[in-house]
């Protein structure tokens, strides 16, 4: 078998009931269950992943990264007025393909989203903003690195 017969992607079409569709997104792989660490298998939501964070990270450290600025004001109502959004799901729409590909200062990212910069984020993961802006370039994605990063700028960006 070919390398290249080896490594192609199933056809989502011919798959059989009750299989996983494949995706159309390559920055976007399944990773393999057991790949997983174990604390993150049942993580399928923000709250989820917090729960998970609380847990793990020391208490200054959490605290940190899932506060807010000043008096949380600003977190309170955008976490309200994202609570009061609701998405309704569209299946069988008779749509083959969908794309988020959106356009920021005249360059196409493939999502609609990006990475926001989190300062000391080297305090949450080694090697933080390099993390983040390696994920966010595997998956099309902007992302902003924060004035306060322990990491050089020219070290994110290599």
């Amino acid at each position: 078998m070919s390398e290249e017969a080896a490594t192609a992607r199933p056809d989502p079409a011919a798959a059989r009931a009750g299989d996983a569709p494949a995706r159309s997104d390559p920055a976007i792989e399944k990773r393999p269950h057991e790949a997983l660490p174990r604390a993150l298998r049942r993580v399928f939501n923000l709250d989820d992943f917090e729960r998970v964070a609380r847990r793990k990270l020391p208490r200054g450290v959490y605290s940190y990264v899932a506060g807010g600025s000043d008096d949380t004001v600003a977190m309170g109502r955008n976490r309200a007025d994202f609570d009061a959004l609701r998405l309704m799901p569209r299946v069988l729409g008779g749509h083959g393909t969908r794309d988020q590909r959106t356009t920021l200062f005249g360059r196409t990212y493939a999502h609609p989203f990006g990475i926001s910069p989190m300062g000391l984020s080297a305090l949450a993961a080694y090697d933080g903003d390099v993390a983040l802006a390696k994920g966010a370039a595997a998956a099309g994605i902007p992302a902003v690195m924060s004035a306060t990063s322990l990491t050089a700028m020219e070290r994110v960006a290599a």
